[in-house]
């Protein structure tokens, strides 16, 4: 469950921090919601017994365009009224400042997994949300868990309408992978998208990002924030490495066991480290030092493969 704790210093600090910095934005995002082997052989690899072969690959259709398969009754019923919940804080709260509201992620393609899956929700606002009104999502998330307890978190995240214009990675990720549920549908006016660097989320920052969660790591952390930012950071390792190959496969996911299959397909050496690191997405640790190794054991060929493909955009 979350914890109810004072989140308005943390929210402080994301309203005056430098939103070049993309880590620290996401751990104290983390903070305020957590108010909320290496082997030798890959042969010998041990399986989780709790992970599952799920997820969907998203293929571009005859003409090179990713179309966007979700429909809103695919949703599972259960999550239908986690939903509802979700419209009406919005409703409550935001209601004049926001244009229109999309689900993503397992619950927008009615594959969510109870007590494992979040409910990731992104508001498209007209204006930029004040840290004032951001502090009033922490009550709403704290409500609807308490009554929905199989929801493992809830995100209501928001995108100013003029940023969305102006970045093609969230037109990208608006168009190709979520599911509008209120308002003004702006995927409809959004252009299509073929594979090419808008499709690219994570390559261009995870260096950055491991490195402040490494630093963020010398800090004395509570026991949530560290078991949240490690299933943060490893998400994001797990997702990279599957961009390291996308265009290869010529396909898009976001969903982390077909990410870790299709990188292991292409980097057969380092797949015991990348199912460590998809492991520890859906079940994450407190161990500091564990958290450390599996960043490590990986950072080598992701950061020197991330590198090439931001060498070819610069070039």
């Amino acid at each position: 469950m979350i914890q109810q704790l004072d989140c308005k210093p943390l929210f402080k600090q994301l309203h005056d921090i430098n939103y070049g910095s993309r880590a620290k934005v996401s751990i104290i995002r983390i903070r305020c919601l957590a108010l909320y082997f290496r082997t030798q052989k890959n042969i010998f690899l041990k399986k989780d017994p709790r992970i599952r072969k799920i997820g969907r690959i998203h293929y571009p259709n005859e003409d090179g365009f990713f179309i966007n398969p979700l429909k809103i009754e695919d949703i599972q019923e259960e999550y239908k009224t986690v939903l509802d919940a979700i419209l009406k804080g919005y409703e409550s709260h935001f209601e004049d400042t926001t244009h229109s509201i999309y689900i993503r992620g397992s619950v927008a393609k009615g594959m969510a997994v109870p007590y494992i899956s979040d409910v990731d929700t992104i508001a498209i606002s007209h204006l930029e949300i004040s840290r004032e009104m951001k502090e009033l999502r922490s009550p709403i998330i704290n409500n609807i868990i308490q009554k929905n307890p199989f929801v493992n978190g809830i995100e209501m995240h928001f995108i100013p309408k003029k940023e969305l214009l102006e970045k093609e990675h969230l037109q990208f990720l608006l168009k190709t992978q979520c599911l509008c549920i209120k308002g003004e549908n702006l995927n409809l006016i959004l252009p299509e998208f073929k594979m090419g660097r808008a499709a690219y989320a994570h390559t261009s920052t995870l260096k950055a990002d491991i490195q402040e969660i490494k630093e963020y790591f010398t800090q004395e952390n509570q026991e949530e924030e560290t078991i949240d930012i490690c299933s943060w950071i490893m998400k994001r390792i797990v997702r990279t490495g599957f961009e390291l190959i996308m265009e290869k496969e010529n396909s898009h996911t976001r969903d982390l066991y077909p990410c870790y299959e299709l990188f292991s397909k292409h980097y057969p050496v380092y797949k015991s480290e990348m199912y460590e690191a998809l492991v520890l997405s859906i079940y994450p640790t407190d161990n500091i030092q564990k958290i450390i190794n599996t960043i490590e054991s990986l950072e080598g060929i992701l950061l020197e493969e991330t590198g090439k493909i931001i060498a070819k955009w610069e070039t």
